[in-house]
């Protein structure tokens, strides 16, 4: 047998891979996959290895100019993404680098797919191989999902068929320099539907780290972001029952008001992202400058004045938020969610990279998607059980006898709410259903603080974003320039990579 080689090729460029010099290698030299085993430790590559969560959330209304008061870090990609520019940084937390790292996980995968193939070929077990298999499908899915999402307009049946989505790679490529397009939206995620039927075949037992792999719970939950985003509603509920399920809700999710307030402070940072937190159902190595060090240090980002207004005199109903404020220096000051560690180049180097175990998938957005999608079948009582199994952990000092929620207190709270949330291909009506999505929209933001899905939700709903500029002229409270992204805007969909435009794939519109 033609023992399958591993071809780590990106189509489109690898900052951190070296590509051509690894395709320029003689293949006899490469390590041959032809093992369950082998099989396996590829695909623990098969997740992106650069976070996108600090230029989403950046891109958001999540951030703002803080000033010049304070001497700030300057990061490009975040001072890119602030000001909805082109990205050009190929630094960590730039576009760029996500871009890449999304298209070199999903190479892993479809390396470990064409592996079994011949691995089966040759008289491998294919029963025992259904697992990985499985998780290939899921993890190339992912990567393929959140490419879209930020490179491409919102899924709309109105128009998917015409959208530029992105490139879909379902097979191993040996050569760099292929003549690749952008398949429309609608072709990605018809593409991405198949691959989400492996779910069932997925089975923990193979892993001996399974919070690190596409474990059950976690693909899951990442089909009720899909179904969510397409408007299914009967599919988000069966995947979010069969990860919540019917029980004890409240006692799934992260433990903020209990476990959380007995930690100190480097604890709590540490215990976001550990395996062994229940409320983590996917995590990843990444290499990040955004977690604990420019989420607090940089310019553009979530600033004292937005935390005080969300944690501190925002909550609904009545006591403050469980999360703990922190100080990073004077004016830096940060929620206490996500540490990180320096790995420096070298035994004796000064320089180096962050990295930070990334949580791509937590029990909760199965919460959200399952809430989301019960107020869009007019289920209010059931989103709003939900809602309450959610805020019995994160409201300090909970009390069931103060801090209940009902449909009244939902609606006078949203009594100055002038959020208008207008999906794409299907309707919220007036009244209870679009005060509620409010409620939900803004628990989600919350909930959701730096882990940048605020920016998917602002794409689905077309909902504006104001982003304040300050200078030494007026970097005193009160009257503060501005720019806004419309609802529309064209800049909602990322411009496609400087180095991938060089391989012809078409631009976005501007």
């Amino acid at each position: 047998m033609n023992k399958i080689k591993i071809y780590l090729a990106i189509v489109l460029g690898l900052t951190f891979a070296g590509c051509d010099d690894y395709l320029s290698t003689h293949p006899d030299s490469r390590a041959t996959v032809d093992s369950f085993e082998k099989v396996e430790q590829l695909l623990v590559n098969a997740y992106p290895n650069i976070s996108s969560k600090g230029f989403t959330s950046v891109m958001s209304d999540n951030a703002t100019d803080k000033g010049v008061k304070v001497k700030y870090e300057y990061s490009q990609p975040l001072y890119e993404a602030y000001f909805w520019k082109e990205a050009e940084s190929t630094d960590v937390d730039s576009p760029n680098t996500y871009w890449e790292a999304c298209y070199y996980a999903i190479s892993h995968a479809n390396q470990a797919l064409a592996a079994i193939e011949e691995i089966i070929a040759d008289g491998g077990d294919a029963l025992k191989f259904k697992p990985l298999i499985a998780e290939a499908h899921l993890a190339r899915a992912y990567s393929h999902f959140m490419l879209v999402n930020i490179w491409a307009k919102h899924y709309d049946t109105n128009t998917y068929g015409q959208d530029l989505g992105i490139p879909i790679m379902d097979k191993v490529e040996d050569k760099v320099f292929i003549n690749y397009k952008r398949h429309t939206v609608k072709e990605v995620y018809d593409f991405i539907r198949k691959d989400l039927e492996y779910i069932k075949d997925l089975d923990d037992n193979v892993y001996q780290a399974p919070k690190f792999r596409m474990n059950m719970a976690a693909a899951h939950t990442f089909a009720t972001r899909f179904y969510t985003y397409t408007g299914e509603w009967d599919k988000v509920l069966e995947h979010a029952d069969a990860v919540l399920g019917g029980g004890d809700v409240a006692g799934k999710l992260r433990d903020l008001n209990g476990k959380y307030q007995d930690l100190g402070v480097y604890e709590v940072l540490a215990e976001w992202n550990k395996s062994s937190e229940q409320a983590n159902l996917l995590l990843t190595s990444s290499y990040s400058f955004w977690f604990y060090y420019l989420h607090s240090s940089a310019r553009y980002g979530l600033s004292a004045n937005m935390i005080l207004t969300w944690f501190k005199q925002h909550p609904q109903p009545g006591n403050a938020w469980a999360w703990s404020e922190l100080q990073a220096g004077e004016g830096k000051t940060f929620i206490g969610k996500d540490d990180s560690y320096f790995k420096s180049q070298g035994l004796n180097a000064e320089s180096g990279w962050y990295l930070v175990m990334s949580r791509e998938i937590m029990i909760e957005e199965a919460l959200f998607n399952r809430v989301e999608a019960k107020v869009m079948k007019k289920d209010y009582q059931g989103a709003i059980d939900d809602l309450n199994a959610w805020y019995s952990k994160r409201v300090r000092e909970y009390d069931s006898n103060v801090h209940m929620l009902d449909y009244d207190i939902i609606k006078a709270d949203r009594k100055d709410d002038k959020t208008d949330p207008k999906p794409y291909f299907y309707n919220i009506e007036e009244g209870q259903q679009k005060i509620m999505m409010q409620f939900v929209l803004d628990q989600r933001r919350r909930e959701f603080m730096y882990d940048g899905l605020r920016w998917y939700d602002i794409k689905r709903f077309q909902l504006p974003v104001v982003h304040e500029i300050r200078d030494e002229e007026n970097s005193a409270d009160g009257e503060t320039p501005s720019i806004t992204l419309t609802s529309d805007d064209l800049r909602k969909a990322v411009q496609i990579p400087p180095f991938a435009l060089n391989t012809g794939l078409k631009a976005n519109p501007r």
